[in-house]
């Protein structure tokens, strides 16, 4: 019997440490996303303001808006909605923003074909890339924010 207990209350707190990192009022939405351990990546300059399709699928609009929207794929991330309407993309596990629907953002790291991240949830984007982040940081208005 005890070692039921302690195996539900195992449970218990990794349930509860999942969903501690959704804000309050916030509902989580799958996007596309790649898995990064952190060890390493591209390193172009990829930058725009953060737009989302229909499907929920992430992508880039130009700084200056001269460019249809691109497709960019965030490291072990999730899509979540406020409780307004706004969207936004985080990090799943420790809740980190990496940036808000509308919101400008600059991270490292670079393109790659579409691979069934992108395809099983947004179909094909033939024949360009679509941009990966593998990034720790974000650089905005000049200055690295962790």
């Amino acid at each position: 019997m005890g070692t039921r207990v302690i195996a539900v209350g195992l449970i218990t707190l990794q349930l509860a440490a999942c969903s501690a990192a959704t804000p309050e009022g916030a509902e989580r939405f799958e996007i596309p996303t790649h898995k990064w351990g952190r060890d390493g990546g591209m390193d172009a300059l990829i930058e725009g303001r953060l737009a989302f399709s229909d499907e929920g699928c992430t992508m880039i609009l130009s700084p200056d808006d001269d460019r249809l929207p691109e497709p960019v794929v965030f490291p072990n991330a999730v899509g979540i909605e406020f409780g307004n309407g706004v969207r936004a993309v985080m990090e799943e596990k420790n809740g980190k923003l990496y940036a808000i629907e509308g919101q400008e953002f600059s991270y490292g790291g670079g393109w790659v074909r579409p691979g069934a991240v992108w395809t099983d949830q947004c179909g094909d984007y033939s024949p360009d890339d679509i941009a990966h982040i593998n990034d720790l940081f974000l650089v905005q208005d000049d200055r690295i924010w962790y």
